[in-house]
């Protein structure tokens, strides 16, 4: 039984809480498992005679139906009397900016969109949460690096390059390069002890431990939800999905369902796999090329700031290159992005996957394939490869190699900043990208698409025939 007394109980809530939530336990099945229900319904319905002549997906396929989706549980606005649906308390408690830094109603999601949804937001929020002391940590880090900057003690390999004589050779011919001091190379050394110092190697070990922490306290949050949620009992779905028996080359009696069950040809399910693997490595090349080519623009670039001889920029131009090539590797990984998911959807599908589980599973591994390939390509270069093919000072071969890939060299302070130039604004640009992906667009498509549908509307109306009336005056 529950008692709503408490110093609010006048509010409004209160009394939707009372007539929304009381009355003891929950004797019918929730919106999730409704829907569930009915989608295996339809899935397997017969609407012909013909062994083939079965599902929702049938009927979409030969344009008898549009689409098929589920129905929302009633309206999302708040509502001031009456029963409130879940719909409106997740629209009001978790779609909403206002509630961004409260607790997410995992199990009002779980039961409205199921258990796949709310292992998926309880997972982010898990993880945002654990993120917090690794951001303390790394906070921590910059700012022991910040507060020794200056200090020769701890800081002297900087010290020794910022107030350093020594004349350096130019890693290019010396009629585009110059000979440069040791000094130059003064901002790197400090940028590089920012995020490499003493206190780093401690930050490191500290990582370490805390990614253990959060595989074995998410297991054990896991665990319980699928305890609450009842999913410790739960079996594998091995109904063949209805693209894979409209595909099948012929059917065989199962002894242990006693039906028949539809089979693919040996030979068609090695074709298809050599085509989806021979794709996915000509799509891995493609990616490594363009992330090679975002390499050479780099080295052109710095050449092309040097040949110019602009005082204000050149001493800048290892910078500049930096920052202009990551911004475009940015931008090429936002692009290849969407597309691949297509792709890794597309070849799925040409699989013969049986289940939806194993649907599902090969589509994530491709993807995650594309995905690690396409946003850590450069930063794997300059990490492990970059400089490494540089022979010495003077080498004219340099340039006639790769579009001088061989002359890409670090600064004497090594390739530790240029690493975090790239690692900056490509995960800021994946962090906006996504912010305007799947919140600004939705909103601005959701605003237009009301705004014309009024328009349209308005223009549907049934208007006066006016075209019979006398003329005014006549």
């Amino acid at each position: 039984m529950c008692i709503f007394y408490g110093p609010g109980m006048r509010k409004t809530v209160f009394r939707h809480l009372k007539v929304t939530v009381s009355g003891g336990v929950p004797e019918t099945a929730t919106r999730a498992e409704s829907i569930w229900v009915l989608v295996e319904i339809m899935n397997k319905t017969r609407f012909g005679q013909r062994p083939s002549e079965y599902g929702i997906y049938k009927l979409l396929k030969e344009k008898v139906f549009i689409d098929s989706y589920p129905l929302h549980d009633g309206p999302y606005e708040w509502t001031d009397n009456g029963h409130l649906n879940d719909r409106q308390l997740l629209a009001r408690y978790w779609g909403s900016f206002k509630c961004l830094y409260k607790i997410q109603p995992i199990h009002q999601i779980e039961r409205y969109y199921g258990p796949e949804y709310a292992f998926y937001f309880a997972c982010y929020g898990f993880y945002v949460k654990m993120l917090i002391p690794a951001a303390v940590i790394s906070v921590l880090c910059v700012t022991f690096g910040l507060v020794t900057l200056k200090m020769q003690r701890i800081n002297t390999p900087s010290e020794e390059i910022c107030y350093s004589k020594m004349i350096i050779c130019p890693t290019c011919h010396f009629h585009t390069c110059k000979f440069e001091r040791l000094s130059a190379s003064c901002f790197f050394s400090y940028l590089t002890y920012l995020f490499n110092n003493p206190a780093t190697v401690a930050m490191s070990c500290m990582i370490s431990f805390w990614s253990t922490a959060f595989m074995e306290f998410w297991q054990r949050n896991q665990a319980s939800l699928m305890l609450r949620w009842n999913l410790m009992s739960i079996e594998v779905d091995t109904t063949a999905r209805p693209q894979f028996a409209e595909k099948a080359s012929y059917n065989v009696y199962s002894e242990i369902t006693g039906k028949l069950e539809p089979m693919i040809a040996l030979n068609k399910i090695i074709y298809a796999y050599v085509l989806t693997t021979s794709t996915m490595i000509l799509l891995v090349l493609v990616m490594i090329s363009a992330f090679f080519g975002v390499m050479i623009y780099k080295v052109s670039m710095s050449y092309l700031i040097l040949e110019f001889d602009i005082p204000a920029i050149k001493d800048y131009n290892q910078m500049i290159a930096s920052f202009t090539g990551a911004m475009i590797s940015a931008c090429l990984i936002q692009a290849l992005t969407t597309g691949f998911k297509k792709l890794a959807m597309w070849l799925t599908n040409i699989e013969y996957h049986r289940t939806q589980s194993q649907f599902d599973y090969s589509f994530i591994y491709k993807n995650y394939a594309l995905s690690f390939v396409n946003n850590y390509s450069s930063v794997f270069y300059i990490a492990f490869f970059k400089g490494k093919f540089f022979t010495h000072p003077g080498d004219l071969q340099h340039r006639s190699y790769f579009g001088g890939l061989k002359s890409d060299v670090c600064s004497p302070t090594g390739c530790i900043a240029d690493l975090s130039i790239n690692l900056m604004v490509i995960l800021s640009a994946n962090i906006f990208g996504r912010m305007v992906f799947t919140a600004i667009f939705p909103y601005i498509y959701t605003r237009v698409n009301a705004m014309v549908k009024r328009v349209y509307d308005y223009d549907q109306l049934p208007k006066p025939q006016e075209f019979q009336l006398p003329v005014s005056g006549s």
